[in-house]
């Protein structure tokens, strides 16, 4: 059974229409190759490959599993920092509305401030893992086929969300204690 499951993984999927055989005209599993212009997805060498290949669906939940696991463990690490960060420049910014508020009291006038917190909120990519963990727990089989994107996604830990995730928690969490 093949699968594509780049609708839940969130990666751009080429369409090929030429299936690759040997001399024997047994399939050799490649269903496409095309050449560097044009191409959205992933790239090897300069070419777009779509290789299908069987992977055990239990070591498959149980590295999502552990993918998981770090990416909460970095995301409480950031939201730790992140909430120290935003009581900090709310802290800021009231001692800045308080001195206007005494300049205006004063006679003085009013003076422009930065109001703004400029803070990005951390990322939790939890259920994306759950979703599909769960959809791999429901598959009959005990291997899957996925094809190379999908499976390089999912065993480098870059589907949907989680580059960015990853990205704006790590500026965060690398500062937790």
């Amino acid at each position: 059974m093949a699968i594509n499951l780049s609708h839940i993984l969130g990666n751009a999927s080429n369409i090929f229409d030429k299936q690759y055989t040997d001399a024997a005209g047994v399939s050799l599993g490649l269903t496409g190759i095309t050449g560097p212009t044009g191409i959205t997805g992933r790239q090897f060498m300069g070419f777009s490959v779509q290789v299908e290949t069987k992977f055990n669906i239990k070591d498959l939940i149980k590295q999502l599993q552990e993918f998981k696991a770090a990416h909460v463990e970095d995301y409480k690490k950031a939201v730790e920092v992140y909430n120290n960060d935003l009581v900090n420049r709310l802290k800021e910014i009231n001692k800045d509305v308080n001195k206007q508020i005494g300049n205006i009291t004063k006679g003085e006038g009013y003076k422009s401030i930065n109001l703004h917190i400029n803070l990005s909120e951390p990322v939790n990519c939890e259920k994306e893992y759950d979703k599909l963990i769960n959809f791999l727990e429901h598959v009959a089989e005990e291997t899957i086929a996925l094809e190379f994107n999908d499976a390089n996604a999912i065993l480098n830990d870059e589907w949907g969300n989680l580059a960015h995730a990853k990205l704006l928690n790590s500026t965060y969490s690398t500062r937790a204690r």
